[in-house]
């Protein structure tokens, strides 16, 4: 960067470095400014990478991707800020080179269905003054190339596949690092199925391009694109090489040498800049059916790494031919130079020439018959290509190419001492141009010759001869210059510089003077002509006497590496000798060993045998005798058996006279009890004629009960279903948890407590009424009541001592008939039968009230629900001589119908669901059992246990009911949600059949479906609403819309509706 401050200039460096080494080079920092200037931090001399790309949809970017820094000088010294005075500051810089830095790249593109884009690698030395008042730098670009890629360096390329279908694939090449115009040879084996041939096979090349969209970093040479013109990752075949097909059931190995790719871009990945690429092979089968497509399968892809064409390879041209792999006869393997087809659709710019193996009268997409030759050696056919005679032509790349980077190695002579007089610097110039050019051997180091430079006037740059002016001018120069070739002599029409005679005699003392002035001064330059010469030199020996002692280690330390691989492989074989000596004495002394372990066990087998068969012989002496023995006993003990059978046989005929002579005995009794009890049981029928005529009048007034309880109970219904709809409607809103239903399920309990004791307190009224009827139509004795009283308890109520009736008699008797006669059966209720049991229930109940027990306890309020919170003490223990009260079996009937209502409500608030089945079962036995206790000791008692087994019964139907009702409520909240859907999708027009919809509604029932339904009535209930509600509406829609598109189609839109 040009600043009147002051300037950097390089010498002595070279136009390229290898990567790895050592850049040494010459900075000098020259200062214009007369009071010096001041730096705000150190100075430096940086190597910096620069990678860019431009695409050709306008993307472009660039960005420095790293770099290596050096310090010129410290800007403090002496803990203050360094003043650079006025004049010139030499630096001498070592800078190491990265040896992995990627080599400089001045123009590679990529394409992908049009749209390319160009990439460029760059390296410069920077320069920096940095000052925000005074700065200034300088940016020289250099050539950075790599060291030769040798043999172990290269990395083997393997890649094997299979497919389903059946083809195997193997490739395998001695290194993965190619050329554009230098690809790997490839040692190539194909298997084709059994009975299917291959008649396509391919390789392909697939570059993959990420092309730049926005810089990383914010600098001067970023142009921020467009985000509409962001590029993303693309992928393209670029090379195409078609392979012979394959038979059935064979195998095809083939060493392929590829030809070359023209104008491959190298595999970059920094930053921006990301270019890779994959080689794989394609397999395409013919069509399964006539007018199909055909099968296409991508084989063994693989990374491939496309080298610069700045690096080098330093391997052998046979290197690639050898496969260590491959069958030892090379007559098996035939040899393939294939070409490839390159992608049609390159942009104009960037149109590749020919390829080097093309032929002009050969289509691009033809393969070449094999022919069948004929290799010396026993009966081998091998199979090659002919490739035709063509001299490829010198192509002339259509991009525009950047001309070489001028370096800048020689310096510039510039005065930098404005005070000297414009005289003075003229002839200091004059003397300048005059002075002889050196000779070869006195040429100064660092400069290099630029013919490709383009000639200016004086022999310098524009940009140099700009930059020398600001200190005072550049010293006009002529061909043979102290440059040395660097500029090229100014034009022909340029009048040369005065030439002045330094031999000439003065006419005047100011001509003496001023030819003493200029002999001076040439002696001065000659001298530090001949200063500059000697240091070149010494910089020269010093420069060869370090490559020369590099080499020299370089090459020891190759001989001392080689020396010891060759070390390392003879111990290795010594080891491994000596390894197959041991494990060889091992085997024999193993197979020593094994075969006197195996004569060993043969004879130890003998032995055994020997004994086995002579304890044989013993043991069957032995069973010989043992057996005569045993015959002898048995016919012993067989004859005396059958004695003992005719005594034992006499002795039966005996048993069984005396047993028929008591069954024919107990046989009379049986007979003459059964004659009493047919008896008794006429007298007792006489009795129960008059017993059953008051059933009757009973029965009448329990029909006009059942009609007030059910209406009661309709109304009792209709509330309860409309608190349930409250109540779900409630929890739909809130989390179906656990904690949740157990509050819910008490609630429920609670509201059923307090139902029941709604229905008492109503019920109150009606028993005063049903009473008080009994009244009216009793005109019994108080004796009959006293009768009636001991059948009344059954069903939990006791007559009034003032009523003494005949006809009251009568209906007790009909009540405890009607009652206890289906409920000794032990069978369900029905739905009838439950409401009934329900109301005699609530009429028990409230007779228990009328005449509470005498020995309640004094907690107990006169409330209701007073069973539900505070239980009756138990009933006191009897024994057998002394039989239980009324008020205790009443207490006892009772708290058994409270606990087994707690049990079944604690049961369903814990799991869930209700009691149900053979749990039920158990539990209503359990507490009947435990009442039986204290009321099966009397005729009284065993009616109150069959009551009792009914009023279980009607609560568990209770309980049953209620909790179905709830989950019928769930279950419709469901249907609601699937007609919606349903509805939606016959609007959005997804349902057009009815057997579409018969198969939505099929699906929405299996979403519907819920656990807990024990008895499956609620899922018919919510299947059957499901068909009236959803269903059938939706159905008769859809039959309209199949009518409709099923009619003239010049019917009108609103017709089909």
């Amino acid at each position: 960067m040009a600043s009147p401050y002051g300037q950097f200039v390089l010498t002595q460096l070279p136009p390229s470095v290898r990567a790895g080494e050592t850049l040494r080079c010459w900075v000098e920092m020259r200062i214009a400014a007369t009071k010096g200037v001041k730096a705000e931090d150190d100075l430096t001399l940086e190597l910096v990478c620069i990678a860019s790309a431009e695409t050709s949809v306008g993307v472009s970017a660039s960005e420095e991707m790293w770099s290596v820094s050096r310090v010129l000088a410290p800007y403090k010294e002496g803990g203050r800020q360094k003043v650079f005075d006025k004049g010139t500051h030499s630096y001498i810089v070592h800078v190491d080179v990265p040896d992995d830095c990627f080599p400089s790249v001045p123009q590679a593109w990529a394409d992908q269905m049009g749209t390319h884009a160009t990439f460029n690698i760059s390296y410069m030395l920077r320069c920096t003054f940095p000052s925000r008042d005074t700065p200034f730098s300088l940016d020289q670009p250099i050539t950075i190339i790599q060291s030769p890629l040798t043999t172990q360096m290269l990395s083997p390329l393997t890649m094997q596949d299979r497919s389903p279908l059946g083809v195997t694939v193997t490739a395998r090449a001695r290194r993965e690092q190619w050329h554009a115009e230098r690809p790997a040879t490839l040692f190539y084996s194909f298997k084709s199925p059994f009975k299917s041939e291959v008649p396509t096979v391919l390789i392909e090349i697939i570059q993959k391009l990420n092309l730049p969209t926005v810089s990383y970093k914010a600098s001067a040479t970023v142009e921020k694109p467009i985000e509409a013109n962001n590029v993303h990752p693309l992928e393209s075949v670029v090379a195409t090489y078609p392979l012979p097909p394959v038979p059935a059931n064979s195998v095809s190995n083939y060493t392929i040498r590829l030809s070359p790719v023209p104008y491959l871009a190298p595999s970059m990945f920094l930053g921006p800049i990301d270019v890779d690429y994959e080689i794989r092979f394609v397999a395409v089968f013919p069509p399964p059916a006539q007018g199909g497509n055909p099968i296409v399968e991508f084989l063994a892809p693989r990374a491939l790494n496309i080298l610069p064409a700045s690096q080098e390879i330093d391997i052998d041209l046979e290197f690639d031919n050898v496969d260590d792999t491959r069958p030892a006869d090379a007559n098996e393997v035939p040899l393939l130079e294939v070409r490839p087809n390159l992608p049609q659709k390159l942009p104009a710019p960037f149109a590749p020439a020919p390829p080097p193996f093309s032929h002009p009268t050969l289509p691009p997409q033809q393969f070449p018959a094999p022919i069948p030759l004929q290799f010396p050696g026993p009966h081998h056919s091998v199979l090659i290509l002919p490739i035709p005679v063509h001299v490829p032509e010198p192509v002339t790349p259509k991009f525009n190419q950047h001309p070489p980077i001028p370096v800048h190695a020689a310096s510039v002579p510039i005065v930098p001492d404005s005070s000297e007089s414009l005289e003075a610097r003229l002839k200091r110039q004059e003397a300048f141009a005059n002075s002889a050019p050196p000779s070869d051997d006195q040429q100064l180091p660092g400069y290099y010759p630029a013919s490709g430079a383009p000639a200016q006037p004086n022999g310098v740059s524009p940009l140099i001869g700009a930059i020398g002016a600001i200190y005072g001018g550049v010293a006009p120069r002529k061909s043979a210059d102290l440059s040395a070739g660097m500029f090229p002599p100014p034009p022909t029409s340029t009048p040369p510089p005065q030439q002045y005679n330094l031999h000439q005699v003065p006419a005047a003392s100011a001509d003496q003077q001023r030819l003493k002035m200029q002999q001076e001064e040439l002696e001065r330059i000659k001298e530090e002509r001949a200063k500059l010469v000697r240091e070149a030199e010494l910089l020269r020996e010093t420069e060869r006497a370090r490559i020369a002692k590099e080499q020299e280690e370089a090459q020891r330390a190759k001989e001392a590496a080689i020396a010891a691989e060759r070390a390392m492989v003879e111990a290795a074989k010594q080891a491994e000798l000596e390894k197959m000596l041991a494990e060889k004495k091992r085997l024999e002394d193993e197979k020593r060993a094994m075969e006197e372990a195996e004569r060993a066990r043969i004879e130890e087998e003998r032995r055994k045998a020997e004994e086995i068969e002579k304890a044989r012989v013993e043991e069957e002496a032995r069973q010989a005798a043992m057996e005569r023995l045993r015959i002898e006993e048995q016919m012993r003990a067989k004859a005396l058996a059958e004695a003992k059978r005719l005594e034992e046989e006499q002795a039966k005929l005996d048993e069984i006279k005396r047993i028929e002579e008591e069954k024919r005995r107990e046989e009379d009794e049986r007979i003459e009890a059964l004659r009493q009890k047919t008896n008794e049981a006429r007298r007792a029928l006489e009795l129960g004629k008059k017993e059953l005529e008051e059933q009757e009048q009973m029965r009448q007034l329990e029909l006009e009960l059942e009609e007030l309880r059910r209406e009661k109970a309709i109304a009792a219904e209709k509330l309860a279903t409309q608190k349930q709809l409250e109540e779900l409607n409630r929890q739909a809103a809130v989390d179906r948890l656990k904690r949740e239903a157990e509050i819910k399920a008490e609630k429920i309990r609670l509201e059923a407590e307090l139902q029941f004791a709604k229905e008492r307190a109503e019920n109150e009224k009606l028993k005063q009424e049903i009473e008080r009827l009994k009244a009216l139509k009793s005109g019994t004795t108080v004796a009959a009541a006293s009768v009636g009283a001991s059948s009344s308890h059954a069903m939990g109520s006791v007559a009034p001592s003032g009523s003494s009736s005949s006809g009251y008699s009568k209906n007790i008797f009909d009540d405890d008939e009607e009652d206890s006669e289906p409920l000794a059966k032990n069978r369900v209720p029905s739905r009838g039968k439950t409401n009934f049991y329900k109301a005699v229930g609530l009429v028990r109940e409230q007779t228990r009230k009328q005449n509470p027990p005498p020995a309640a306890s004094s907690s107990s309020s006169g409330s209701s629900s007073s069973y539900y919170h505070s239980a009756p003490a138990p009933p006191p223990k009897h024994t057998a001589a002394t039989s239980p009260s009324e008020e205790s079996m009443q207490a006892a009937y009772h708290n058994a119908l409270d606990s087994y209502r707690n049990r079944l409500l604690t049961h369903l608030s814990v799991t869930g669901t209700p009691v149900t089945g053979r749990e039920q079962a158990v539990a209503r036995n359990d507490e009947l059992m435990a009442a039986s206790k204290y009321l099966a000791t009397s005729s009284k008692g065993t009616a109150l246990v069959s009551a009792l087994e009914a009023e279980m019964r009607v609560i568990e139907s209770e309980i049953l009911e209620g909790y179905e009702n709830q989950l019928f409520q769930q279950m419709r909240e469901r249907i609601l949600d699937s007609r919606a859907i349903l509805q939606a999708s016959f609007d959005a027009g997804l349902i057009h059949t009815t057997k579409e919809l018969n198969e939505e509604c099929k699906a929405a029932l299996e979403g519907i479906r819920m656990d807990g339904d024990v008895s499956g009535r609620v899922y018919e209930r919510a299947k059957a609403n499901f068909e009236e509600t959803v269903r059938q509406p939706l159905l008769k829609k859809v039959a309209a819309k199949e009518r409709g598109a099923g009619g003239s189609t010049h019917a009108p839109a609103g017709s089909r509706f």
